[in-house]
């Protein structure tokens, strides 16, 4: 027997409506080993990430629970911020408050080497106290900045934590663009054994779900619509991601995005539609990957893109099979060539076509000129580009 605690807005274990009582709740089960903290319904605000711990699920009411993202703004740094510190000292911190979640990088520094923390001190001077030490050198000359960018969940280094039942709106137009790595709706880095079912994520001004060097994760049943950067964003390193049974609808950037070293992954029974890039997106290191009995449908770009990549880093041995892929590419012209309804680049090789149903492509199969061996089985349903010489 594991506790459950019940957290609502009026009525419950506990009771509020913002970020801190959810994250009351999450540490006091974890404190207790681990259980689940299920939400009622009703309507958080959230101005920092509910930050998961291991052994933990959290639990909503469906989509009457719903975690909206509170509006924010962002500030130039005054000075630089170094390596390591934990102060900084936005030009303008009037919109920066004890307790807010935030994410301080630089136009050239991001990703990784952005940080995201908690605001746990403000001195008169304006200056910001993090929780967390400064991942690189953020320089004013860079352009270094501070945001109220921060996911509503985030996890790091943990493992064995679920999300269930719940909504998540981004309130893309109030707030400030998350960063690919470390921002997004919910954000993993380095959790293991992890479930997300059943969960909306809309209007997002990033992306939906990114997680990075994280084994075994199953994402099912879930949404993402809507948000300015890609639905799912598996990445560096995420082994065995299962991905099945979601849909990925009108975001800015791919509906599925392998970013680096995503391998041995299922990803089926998923609906990519109208997404302003590729359906799917596949490349640095991404090999032995499973792609099934998908919807492929409308994405501005290629359906299916193998991206250009040397052969020590190419998108090796994937299965594409028994998939819908029908009218993409409607945005011409992406990454150097013509899109098309599966599109391979690079040196990749061992790449297996199956049973796919594809229409309504101008070009059905572009293969590059550098492309290894393709296995294809069954009709393609259209024009074929093979760039390849013929020996």
């Amino acid at each position: 027997m594991r506790p459950t605690l019940h957290v609502g807005l009026t009525d419950g274990d506990l009771c509020g409506r913002d970020h801190r009582v959810l994250q009351a709740a999450v540490d006091l089960v974890a404190g207790q080993g681990g259980g689940t903290v299920h939400i009622g319904p009703g309507e958080w605000t959230l101005r920092n990430s509910i930050v998961l711990r291991s052994g933990v699920s959290l639990v909503g009411s469906g989509e009457q629970t719903i975690l909206r993202k509170a509006p924010g703004g962002t500030s130039l740094l005054a000075e630089d911020g170094d390596y390591g510190d934990v102060r900084i000292l936005p030009q303008d911190a009037s919109g920066f408050h004890v307790g807010d979640g935030v994410t301080v990088r630089t136009n050239r520094f991001a990703g990784f080497f952005s940080t995201v923390a908690t605001v746990i001190r403000k001195d008169e001077d304006g200056a910001l106290v993090l929780d967390g030490r400064l991942n690189a050198d953020l320089m004013v000359t860079d352009g270094a900045f501070v945001s109220n960018a921060c996911p509503l969940i985030r996890a790091v280094d943990v493992h064995d934590v679920a999300i269930r039942d719940l909504a998540i709106e981004g309130n893309r137009e109030q707030c400030p663009p998350e960063d690919g790595c470390r921002g997004g709706a919910i954000n993993f880095l380095r959790v293991g054994n992890a479930t997300l079912s059943h969960v909306l994520i809309r209007h997002m001004n990033g992306d939906g779900f990114s997680y990075q060097n994280c084994p075994d994760v199953v994402v099912e049943n879930c949404l993402f619509e809507g948000n300015a950067g890609g639905g799912c964003h598996p990445g560096s390193g995420s082994a065995r991601p299962i991905v099945r049974d979601c849909v990925m609808r009108g975001n800015g950037g791919c509906g599925l995005f392998l970013c680096w070293r995503v391998q041995n992954g299922v990803f089926e029974r998923n609906v990519m539609e109208d997404n302003a890039q590729m359906g799917i997106s596949i490349g640095h290191k991404d090999t032995d990957n499973r792609f099934a009995h998908n919807t492929i449908r409308r994405n501005r770009l290629s359906g299916v893109y193998f991206r250009n990549e040397p052969p020590y880093a190419a998108g090796h041995r994937c299965t594409v099979e028994d998939n819908t892929i029908q009218g993409n590419g409607s945005g011409g012209e992406h990454d150097g060539g013509p899109a098309a309804a599966i599109r391979i680049d690079g040196e990749t090789n061992g790449i297996v076509l199956r049973r796919n149903s594809i229409k309504g492509s101008a070009i059905a199969l572009r293969i590059g000129p550098e492309v290894g061996p393709v296995t294809i089985e069954g009709e393609v349903g259209g024009p074929i580009q093979d760039l390849r010489e013929k020996k």
